[in-house]
């Protein structure tokens, strides 16, 4: 039963018990005033007793004639005293007139109280007045005579008309008053029979409320008494021990699982100090701050036995009243040993999980990392070969190794591709959607040329060309991804790709629809779902060649979750396929675009800048940086000869004459500058060359020597025109190049974008050494310094700056500047 439930129920008993009490006070109040009502009213009628009344004005007549004869008496002749007024007869008299004179105040106060009818009034006056003459004349005889007894008797002669008229007229006028008495009397009675039976309804309806208010509360009652039976039960068959404690923390009651949980009866626990028997003194004051603090949270402390025998506890505690109103602390008490020792082996289980975890993503970035270089030698070294003098099985041979080694380097791609998509965040920047649409269209235009496949895109809406904030590295993954498995699996067809730019919820936002549209083999219903996941790839295709790795929409999907964003598709087998997804971005007004948001365009290439055969060392501890400084060197007509430290760079001089030295000028062992004095203070073969340093800690190139010995120093990253001004300057060369070009630009696109993707790798390689704590400062400074070229080569130069700023901290071993500088290294990474 809800709350809500429970007051009404309270309520409307309250309010019944109310109505019963209201009713039962009214039937009281009625009743004790329709008692007092007629008490009065019958007092008011107590005059209208006829007999009583008829006979007192009856009686006047009677005692007027009785005063009459007393006063006749004395006169007659035959009396015994003769004419003589004897005292007797006197005493007689004044009786008799008494009786009369209160005959008539009693009337006389009879008529006033029922009211004096006009036609007697002037009768009773005369009578009233001749009472009080009559006791004048009365009260002045002193010595009576017959004058004076002749005189009353004269008065009363007179009288005698008035007491026959107003004693017949009061008659009447009583028998009347008397009838309507009656009346009211009547009307009294049914006015109280009215307010009798009013209150026989207020009793019946009070009745009728008792019977339902004690119905309800013998119901109330069953159900407090089930309630509190299955309460009982409950509390006795829970697995927690539930323990009552009385202010003083004794022990007023508790259920069966506190037995089993302290190992001891019931009845032993009945009065036990619970806190100091069964709390473990050491979490004493843990309980007391949780008491004290009327907390219910459940907290975990240690209990005890009462073999004192420690254990876990989980324990929950609250303040309630009993059915007295007094204080009692209910406790809800769990052994949790059982979960603890349970959450252990799931804690360790988890440890063991991520460490796995993070053991296969080592594993497949390093390995992806490890396999992509020989696979760059042995598919540059198959675009050397040639192929014209070979056989045509030769050829056909060649050519599967070629599409072999392409294929399992897309692998390899896609596997390193997803292990950083899903271990590293991006952070928002600005960057035109279109413009990456179109970088990746011409980047992937090849591909769908040899497959037969156009790619045409269209852009509409207000805003389609516009700059937004997002998380460009994810869109170009997505992409990248989407037009791809796109040409991948579409043979003489078409790929249409969309961006539709429709209004947000703000006037600077955007809600763009992009669409990739296929005409390829399609996808079955069954594996639409599938194939989202890692390493799934769909069941059926009508070019078996065109399965990969089955990381390209994993990547979609997980890139598209980063961008707050889902994908959908629409396909079916033979009818091409449909992906869709929104983006809802915000416009920027910025001038600046982020570096790296779209792929890398298509270069020219600069060839034979020098000319003549200048025989040129190379040093330099980075790969990235020796391939694309030998690759350049060799488009620029010379003769490139690459070492990989300043000793072997030593040893190198001093056997060979070299016409240039490219030094780099940090490396590890033995720095450039280093090399370059011994290489100046031998007699070698190439003491006296040019020596170029390369560095990427200086903003520009400069002429002036260093007192190493080096001719000049070349700042990171290079470009074709520098590189070339520097050798006609040193080695007095006439050709001039075409155009200003990166080093980076004289590379194919492929070799271009892997060497970027090394150089970045390079670059978290050296973060993750820098950070930690583990690492020691001479290997921060070795992984960082071999970053520091390979970045600045390929035109990462604020990430380069970096990295040399992180290097001079190494060396310095400043440790806030070292960790300043990592931040701003994976704010540039993340960028």
């Amino acid at each position: 039963m809800s709350f809500k439930l429970r007051m009404r129920r309270t309520f409307m008993r309250q309010g019944v018990a109310l109505l019963l009490l209201t009713f039962l006070l009214a039937a009281f109040a009625i009743l004790f005033i329709a008692a007092r009502s007629m008490k009065i009213e019958l007092d008011a009628l107590a005059f209208a007793d006829s007999d009583n009344l008829g006979w007192n004005i009856s009686q006047l007549d009677v005692d007027y004639r009785g005063f009459h004869l007393a006063l006749l008496e004395p006169l007659v002749e035959t009396s015994d005293a003769g004419t003589e007024i004897t005292s007797a007869e006197m005493e007689n008299i004044r009786r008799s007139f008494d009786i009369f004179y209160s005959r008539v105040s009693v009337i006389s106060a009879t008529f006033k109280r029922v009211g004096q009818p006009d036609e007697i009034s002037g009768q009773m006056q005369r009578v009233e007045t001749y009472r009080d003459d009559v006791a004048d004349l009365i009260d002045a005889i002193e010595i009576p005579t017959s004058a004076d007894i002749d005189a009353l008797v004269q008065a009363t002669k007179a009288l005698g008309a008035d007491v026959r008229r107003l004693t017949t007229a009061g008659i009447q006028s009583l028998g009347e008053v008397a009838s309507n008495a009656r009346v009211v009397e009547h009307q009294i009675f049914q006015r109280f029979y009215v307010k009798l039976f009013t209150i026989l309804g207020f009793v019946l309806l009070s009745c009728i409320l008792a019977i339902r208010l004690w119905r309800d509360l013998e119901n109330r009652n069953r159900r407090i008494e089930m309630a509190a039976t299955n309460v009982n039960n409950a509390i006795e068959t829970a697995l927690s021990a539930v323990i009552f404690l009385d202010t003083n923390g004794m022990i007023v009651q508790c259920n069966h699982a506190a037995e089993t949980h302290f190992g001891s009866d019931r009845k032993e626990l009945i009065g036990v100090d619970f806190i100091h028997a069964f709390i473990d003194r050491d979490s004493l004051p843990k309980f007391f701050a949780y008491r004290d603090a009327k907390d219910t949270n459940p907290i975990r402390l240690k209990a005890r036995t009462a073999e004192y025998r420690a254990f876990p506890v989980e324990l929950s505690g609250s303040w309630q009243k009993d059915v007295e109103g007094n204080d009692i602390y209910i406790i809800y008490l769990l052994d949790i040993s059982e979960k603890l020792e349970a959450e252990e082996k799931l804690k360790a289980s988890r440890d063991e999980a991520k460490e796995a975890s993070h053991a296969k993503s080592r594993f497949l970035a390093t390995m992806s990392h490890e396999m992509r270089t020989p696979l760059h030698g042995l598919i540059a070294s198959m675009d050397m070969i040639q192929t014209s003098s070979l056989s045509d099985a030769d050829q056909q041979l060649f050519k599967t190794a070629r599409e072999c080694s392409t294929r399992a380097l897309e692998q390899v791609n896609g596997i390193l591709d997803h292990t950083r998509t899903t271990q590293m965040e991006e952070r928002e920047h600005p960057f035109r959607p279109c413009r990456v649409i179109r970088d990746i269209r011409k980047s992937l235009t090849p591909l769908a040329t040899a497959n037969g496949t156009s790619i045409e895109f269209s852009f509409s809406g207000d805003g389609a060309e516009a700059r937004f904030i997002g998380l460009p590295d994810s869109f170009s993954r997505v992409m990248y991804n989407l037009i791809g498995n796109a040409i991948k699996f579409t043979k003489n067809g078409a790929i249409l790709i969309e961006l539709i730019a429709m209004q947000g919820d703000t006037p600077g936002a955007r809600r763009l629809n992009i669409v990739v549209k296929d005409t390829g083999s399609g996808i079955a219903v069954e594996d639409q779902i599938r194939i989202f996941e890692q390493f799934e790839t769909a069941t059926s295709f009508a070019d078996e060649n065109a399965k990969g790795t089955g990381l390209g929409l994993a990547i979609v999907k997980h890139s598209l979750a980063q961008m707050n964003s889902t994908i959908e598709l629409r396909s079916a087998l033979g009818q091409g396929s449909r992906f869709s997804f929104s983006l809802h971005l915000e416009m920027d007004t910025a001038q600046e675009e982020t570096p790296g948001a779209s792929m890398p365009q298509a270069e020219t290439v600069v060839e034979n800048a020098v000319s003549g055969k200048k025989h040129v060392l190379i040093v330099d501890d980075n790969a990235v940086n020796r391939s694309v400084l030998r690759e350049m060197v060799s488009r620029l007509g010379l003769s490139p000869e690459c070492v990989t430290s300043g000793f072997e760079a030593v040893d190198a001089a001093e056997k060979v004459a070299y016409d240039l030295i490219l030094m780099d000028v940090n490396m590890p062992g033995m720095s450039g500058h280093d090399a370059t004095r011994i290489i100046r203070a031998s007699s070698g073969r190439s003491a006296e060359t040019v020596i170029l340093g390369v560095t990427a800690l200086i903003p520009t190139d400069h002429d002036k020597q260093t007192d190493s010995g080096m001719n000049a120093m070349l700042a990171k990253p290079l470009t074709s025109e520098r590189l070339l001004a520097a050798t006609r300057k040193h080695l007095q060369a006439t050709d001039e190049a075409d155009e200003e070009e990166s080093i980076i630009d004289l590379l194919d696109p492929d070799t271009a974008r892997e060497l970027k993707s090394q150089s970045l790798a390079d670059a978290k390689n050296a973060l993750q050494v820098m950070t930690d704590p583990g690492s020691s400062w001479d290997a921060r400074v070795d992984k960082i310094h071999y970053a520091v070229g390979s970045t600045a080569v390929v035109g990462f130069n604020s990430l380069s700056q970096f990295l040399a700023q992180a290097e001079s901290a190494a060396k310095a071993k400043d440790q806030a500047t070292l960790d300043a500088c990592a931040e701003q290294i994976r704010n540039t990474i993340s960028a």
